[in-house]
């Protein structure tokens, strides 16, 4: 499970050269280190929502499998973030 850490619920808009506005909210990832043992920090990473979606509360989040894809090169990739609260999580698997 990745868990992922919302701090502020606010949105960031960029707009690209075809007119589109890409939506993203910055977020913190619990990542382990490469030799598996938990990392001192989390990392910050930036999440792409859905068009119109409202930013994610400040709250700890888990990232569901369905958000991962295989993208180019065969890279494993996140699309666009669906994250489930962790205290609904724990409860789902209860």
């Amino acid at each position: 499970m990745l868990k992922i850490e919302i701090k502020e619920a606010s949105l960031t808009g960029r707009k690209w050269a075809d007119g589109r506005t890409v939506y993203e909210q910055h977020a913190w990832a619990f990542i382990p280190e490469r030799n598996g043992n938990a990392a001192d920090y989390p990392q910050r990473i930036t999440l792409r929502l859905e068009d119109g979606a409202a930013p994610y509360p400040a709250g700890f989040y888990r990232l569901p499998p369905s958000d991962l894809y295989v993208g180019n090169f065969g890279a494993l990739t996140i699309g666009r973030a669906h994250l489930v609260p962790l205290v609904a999580a724990q409860k789902q698997a209860a």
